[in-house]
């Protein structure tokens, strides 16, 4: 338990650094990559790469968003509770929100494992408000910071999650789904157009739009 602790947080240290340094040479590289697009097709190009940096940078900032919030709210409630080690379990929590679904639920256990040491009333105290603290976050606090920042469906949450998992472990966890609604942007606006107009379903919409129905009539 221990050595599989210290691995999770040393995979979030790690995707803390490359993202810094992906934010850090963005620009080189966003040229880079519009330089291998022939000129007619560069704008649409840079419009899609800045939805999907758009859609990756939103995730990641809610993710950071929801988890100070969280790291906040843990703080006070164990400091109420009066276990001890609050401020280390409060980064506990803070770094179990940068691991999709199984993150929470680690960084309860120390506490509760904390509290236990105290008295049993005080562990289910304690038990109750990480599962009430899991309901506000689950029902209120992950819906509208998701829907401002990041336009991930939740579907393509799990299935991200669980395809990344099984692709890379924690570490594909992590990165599984940001990528996947960078995906979703590659899908929509280029995949999707692209194999409508190869197959000539845009010009048959037109045909038998609203437009042609009136006409007939």
């Amino acid at each position: 338990m221990p050595f599989t602790l210290f691995s999770s947080v040393i995979d979030v240290v790690l995707v803390f650094f490359m993202s810094l340094y992906w934010l850090i040479a963005t620009p080189a590289l966003s040229r880079f990559a519009l330089s291998l697009f022939p000129p007619r097709h560069r704008r649409r190009a840079n419009d899609v790469m800045d939805a999907m940096g758009q859609t990756m940078g939103g995730y990641v900032r809610a993710t950071a968003i929801n988890a100070a919030i969280i790291g906040m709210l843990t703080y006070i409630g164990l400091l109420v509770i009066g276990v001890q080690y609050t401020l280390v379990l409060a980064v506990l929590a803070v770094v179990g929100e940068f691991l999709p679904v199984v993150g929470p639920i680690l960084a309860a256990i120390p506490a509760i494992a904390v509290a236990l040491v105290d008295s049993p009333q005080q562990a289910i105290v304690v038990t109750i408000f990480f599962i009430v603290l899991q309901q506000l976050e689950s029902n209120l606090l992950v819906p509208f910071i998701m829907r401002q920042q990041a336009d991930v469906p939740p579907l393509l949450s799990l299935f991200g999650l669980m395809a990344g998992s099984a692709l890379g472990g924690l570490l594909g966890a992590i990165i599984a789904i940001p990528l996947a609604g960078a995906l979703r942007v590659l899908v929509v606006q280029v995949l999707a157009p692209a194999q409508r107009e190869w197959s000539g379903a845009e010009s048959q919409g037109g045909r038998d739009g609203p437009e042609s129905v009136q006409a007939e009539e």
